[in-house]
């Protein structure tokens, strides 16, 4: 009798949860505030497999003005800039009847130095006021979650990232030497949003 009730429980408990998932959160009101590079709203999209999942789109190619790469990455080598900023802010509205408790946000961070080469970032992500910084020190997947205690009906989310690449360089009266070379980039970046009911 008692594991047919915590059988009972678990299916119910997945009832919901699967009930759930298959609301869909809105979107709304999405911006960053450097235009033609880093974050790309335009081409930001909710993920065709996941309705409450958004892939955050990121510029590509390069300026025909400054012909800087126009990618969310800081590099040392040409064509690139040393340091790069942005923010984007989306608001996220959930169904009627349902509540937002849990935002995860993931990204790659890609990064490369050689000798005195050296890279840097400052990644945080700020919901409804609460900062969280997103350890980006070393290459490799990253995740944040942000939980809430109750429901919430909708979320102010504000990504902020800061990326920069430095090397040493020395001007002798014969030559320009450069000691090094270093880029981080950020890539796939994504926010998922799981609902319970209120």
């Amino acid at each position: 009798m008692k594991f047919w009730n915590q059988f009972k429980i678990a299916a119910l408990v997945t009832l919901i949860a699967s009930i759930a998932n298959a609301q869909s959160v809105s979107f709304q009101n999405i911006s960053d505030s450097v235009s033609g590079r880093n974050y790309d709203p335009a081409s930001t999209v909710v993920d065709s497999t996941n309705s409450n999942k958004l892939l955050i789109g990121i510029h590509s190619g390069y300026d025909p003005v400054t012909w800087q790469n126009t990618a969310f990455i800081a590099s040392t080598a040409g064509f690139h800039s040393r340091s790069v900023t942005d923010s984007l802010n989306v608001d996220i509205v959930a169904p009627a009847g349902y509540g937002i408790v849990q935002i995860i946000y993931r990204q790659d961070i890609a990064a490369f130095k050689s000798r005195e080469g050296s890279y840097s970032s400052n990644i945080t992500w700020t919901v409804d006021g609460a900062k969280q910084t997103v350890s980006a020190l070393t290459p490799g997947s990253k995740v944040s979650t942000a939980q809430f205690e109750a429901p919430r009906a909708s979320v102010r989310v504000t990504l902020n990232s800061s990326l920069s690449a430095t090397d040493i360089r020395y001007i002798t009266p014969y030559r320009f030497i450069r000691l090094g070379g270093a880029s981080i980039s950020i890539l796939n970046p994504s926010l998922e949003v799981i609902l319970a009911p209120m």
